[in-house]
Order: C-alpha cells, then structure tokens, then sequence
C-alpha cells in the first residue's frame, strides 16, 4: 500500500516528519489493524526501522517541502519509499549519485529537472529497502524507463514504480522479492 498525503509545503522538516508519522499510524491501522507505537520500534544496524511485534509488516517513510508518503506491505517484503518536490538540481550531485548512461540521458532530456528526480526517487528507494542508507553508491545502480514509465534497473528483485500524478511532485517506490 502507498499512501501520501499533501501538506503545507513552507514548514519545517520536523512539521513534514511528524505528518508523515501521523499518515503511517493511521494507514497501519486503517489497513491491518495495526497500533504503530514508536516504543516497539526496532533498528538496523543502518537505522532502517521495523516493528518488533508484527515482522511480517514492513514499512518505509519518505517526506519533502508540501508532500508526505508511507508505503507498507504485509507479506515481509522489505519497501522503500521517496517522494520529491521537482526543483533545480545541482550538476555535482547528478555526477556523483548518476550512471554514465544516466548522465547522458540526463544531458539530452527536454525536462532534465522532472528526470533526475525520476532517478534519484527510484535510486533513495531502493537504498532504502535495501535498510543501507545513500551511502550504498547510487551510481552503481542504474534505472531506465520508457514513455509508459515502465521502469528497466540494474537492481535484482526488485519491482520499482514511479507516480507523477500530482504536478510538481514524483514519488519513486521499491518492493524487494526475497528478504535480504
């Protein structure tokens, strides 16, 4: 399940966290049943979160300046989840976080802004399924996709999906198949 909800977006990282929280503790309620409660929250070495009552639930936060979204699943698949506002990006971090065959996409797209953050949604998604964090390597994966978005990676069982359905916003969303 995928859920977002729209907020003011001038507020501060802490007001979109706090919202983001709120739209995971109603939707893991509303959906399984489930009482989110951060006192029964266990980390990963890496800081990925998981509930130590429910490990068949799993779940992934992501928020930016006006949106927040949660993804769960509850048949143990590890998620990953990001969401950006499209904006000006800058060319040092498209060449450290991007493919050599992405930067050359990039380079020849009539709406570059919309495109890098395609691949840095699919690529913070994938990182955090994978419970890493971006200091993985993001250029060491690499995503494509054609006109109906149907996305190609370097990344094995993994299932990506972008929504673009709101203007000015992507989100990018990973399911792993097979538990790390």
């Amino acid at each position: 399940m995928i859920c977002r909800l729209f907020t003011e977006d001038n507020k501060s990282r802490t007001y979109q966290h706090e919202n983001a929280v709120f739209l995971l503790r109603h939707a893991m309620l509303a959906a399984y049943g489930v009482h989110y409660d951060e006192k029964n929250i266990v980390l990963n070495p890496y800081g990925k979160p998981s509930l130590g009552e429910h490990p068949e639930i799993q779940y992934n936060i992501s928020h930016c300046m006006g949106c927040v979204a949660a993804i769960i699943d509850d048949a143990g698949h590890e998620v990953g989840i990001d969401v950006e506002k499209i904006r000006p990006f800058s060319e040092s971090v498209a060449k450290r976080v991007l493919s050599s065959a992405e930067l050359s996409f990039l380079k020849n797209s009539a709406d570059p802004e919309r495109d890098f953050f395609r691949f840095w949604v699919l690529k913070e998604s994938y990182v955090k399924a994978l419970g890493l964090g971006i200091g993985f390597g993001l250029r060491n994966i690499a995503f494509s996709w054609d006109e109906k978005l149907n996305i190609r990676s370097t990344c094995e069982n993994a299932s990506f999906r972008l929504i673009e359905d709101v203007p000015g916003y992507i989100l990018g969303a990973c399911i792993l198949h097979q538990n790390k």
